[in-house]
C-alpha cells in the first residue's frame, strides 16, 4: 500500500512520524530537516506532511488549498497529482479525533491556548465551530487581538481548558510554558499539550500531580497521519486503525518502569518483561556501577545514604531521554521528587508489591539499608504509601515469578489494548 514519503521541517529529529507512517504503510518515510521552505520543492515525493515553521510559507507554493486549510491558513500535508501540489490541513482531523477520543466537552467552555503559531490558529478554528465560551492566547510577542503577555492575565481561575501549542515541554527544551503554576488554575478541568516527545511533559505532570485530566500530542499525531494517507489513498479503512496504531506506537516508545523494596523481584521480572515486549533492559544499580565503579552497596558503607540518592540521581536524570525500555529501579529511588518525574516523562511505573512476609524470608546481610529485619520492616512502612502513590500499575508479587508476569501482561493489555 502506498503512503507519504516523509516529513519536513526545521528540526525532525525527535518526531515519531516515521515509526508511524512505517506502520500504516509500507513506503519509506523520511524525515527532512530544511533550512528554506523552498528546497521542499526540491524533493522527489507523492505526498509530504509538513510541521513547523513550514506549515503557513508552504502555502504560496501550493496550485490548490482545501478549503478547510485556507480557512485556518496552515498546510501540514501536501500531495502531488499531475504535476500539480495541492495542500491540506490534517491536524485539524487530529485534534477533532482527540477531542472525541477524551470525552472533552468544549460547550461553554473558556479556553486559554499557549502560543499564536500555525498549530494554535487550527485549534481557534475548532474550537470557534464548538461553541465554546471565550478562547485567549497566552504568547510572548502580541499579534492580534485575545492575545495576552502573561503579566495581562489576572485571573487564571476562569480558563476551564489549558492548551499547549509551544515546543516548550518537548525534548529540547523541557521546562513549563511560561512558568505557569497550574495552582492558579483553579477551575482547570483538562490540560492539552500537543508535545509527545517526551510522551508525558512537566506541564501534563504538574496537571497529572493535581489530579487534572492530562492529554499528549500523540494520538493527535496518529489520527492526522492516517487522514493524511487516507487522502492520498481514498481507502477509508485506514481511518478505522487510528486506536490501533496509537496503541502499538505508545507501547513501543513507553518505558515499563519497575518499582519496589529491595528482594521484590524487580530485577528478574525486568529482563523476562524485555524480551516479551522487545525493550532495551536497564538496571538503575547496575548504571550506578558502570557510571562510578562502585556497586551500591559498597558505596553506602562507606557513604551517606543522602549522599547516595544525590549521586543515583544523575542517573536518573539521563534516563528521562530514553524510549523503548525496561527500566528496574532501586528500592529508594522514590524518595526524591526529582527521581519520579524524570521517570515519569517517558514511563508507566509498575509496583512489584512483595508482602512483608515474603521479603523476611530473603537475605538481606549484605545490603546496608536492611541488614536486619527490624530494618527492613521499618523501610517497608515507610515506603509502602509511597510506591502505591506514584504507582501506574500494581502487581502482587508472591513469589511466583511467572504468575506475577502474568498479572502484568493482563494488565499492560488494558492499558494498550493489544
Amino acid at each position: 500500500m502506498k503512503g507519504l514519503n516523509g516529513l519536513v521541517g526545521k528540526d525532525v529529529r525527535y518526531s515519531f512520524s516515521k515509526i508511524i507512517h512505517e506502520l500504516i504503510s509500507d513506503t519509506k518515510y523520511e524525515l527532512y530537516n530544511l533550512d528554506n521552505v523552498q528546497d521542499i520543492l526540491t524533493l522527489s515525493f507523492t505526498a509530504l506532511n509538513i510541521t513547523n515553521p513550514y506549515k503557513q510559507e508552504i502555502i504560496k507554493y501550493l496550485d490548490e488549498i482545501d478549503v478547510e486549510a485556507k480557512k485556518i491558513g496552515s498546510v501540514n500535508t501536501i500531495i502531488k497529482k499531475d504535476n500539480k501540489l495541492y495542500g491540506y490541513n490534517t491536524d485539524l482531523y487530529g485534534f477533532k479525533k482527540t477531542i472525541e477520543k477524551y470525552n472533552i466537552m468544549l460547550k461553554n467552555k473558556s479556553i486559554l491556548i499557549l502560543g499564536n503559531g500555525a498549530t494554535a490558529k487550527m485549534i481557534k478554528y475548532y474550537l470557534q465551530l464548538n461553541k465554546v465560551s471565550e478562547i485567549h492566547f497566552l504568547v510572548r510577542n502580541k499579534k492580534d487581538v485575545n492575545e495576552y503577555v502573561l503579566e495581562e492575565i489576572t485571573d487564571f481561575s476562569k480558563y476551564h481548558i489549558l492548551i499547549n501549542t509551544t515546543p516548550v515541554g518537548n525534548i529540547i527544551n523541557d521546562a513549563i510554558p511560561f512558568n505557569l503554576d497550574l495552582c492558579q488554575f483553579t477551575n482547570l478541568e483538562v490540560v492539552i499539550d500537543l508535545n509527545y516527545n517526551p510522551l508525558y511533559s512537566n506541564l501534563l505532570l504538574a496537571a497529572k500531580k493535581q489530579k487534572i485530566q492530562f492529554i499528549n500530542g500523540l494520538y493527535m499525531l496518529v489520527a492526522q497521519a492516517l487522514k493524511a494517507n487516507y487522502l492520498l489513498t481514498n481507502n477509508e479503512n485506514i481511518l478505522k486503525r487510528i486506536d490501533e496504531i496509537y496503541n502499538k506506537v505508545l507501547q513501543k516508545q513507553i518505558n515499563l518502569v519497575l518499582i519496589g523494596m529491595p528482594n521484590s523481584g524487580k530485577s528478574t521480572i525486568g529482563k523476562r518483561l524485555a524480551k516479551i515486549y522487545q525493550k532495551k533492559y536497564l538496571d538503575t544499580d547496575k548504571l550506578f556501577f558502570g557510571t562510578y565503579k562502585v556497586t551500591p552497596e559498597e558505596f553506602l558503607r562507606n557513604n551517606s545514604e543522602e549522599l547516595f540518592r544525590q549521586y543515583e540521581s544523575k542517573i536518573i536524570e539521563h534516563l528521562k531521554y530514553y524510549n523503548n525500555s525496561i527500566i528496574s529501579t532501586g528500592g529508594g529511588v522514590i524518595l526524591k521528587g526529582e527521581n519520579i518525574l524524570d521517570l515519569q516523562k517517558n514511563g508507566l511505573f509498575i509496583f512489584i508489591n512483595r508482602p512483608l512476609e515474603e521479603l523476611k524470608k530473603c537475605d538481606f546481610t549484605h545490603r546496608p539499608l536492611v541488614s536486619n529485619l527490624e530494618k527492613l520492616e521499618k523501610l517497608y512502612y515507610e515506603r509502602i504509601n509511597k510506591y502505591l502513590g506514584i504507582a501506574d500499575v500494581v502487581v502482587e508479587n508472591n513469589d511466583d515469578i511467572e504468575k506475577t508476569i502474568e498479572r502484568i501482561q493482563v494488565k499492560l493489555h488494558e492499558v494498550f489494548g493489544n
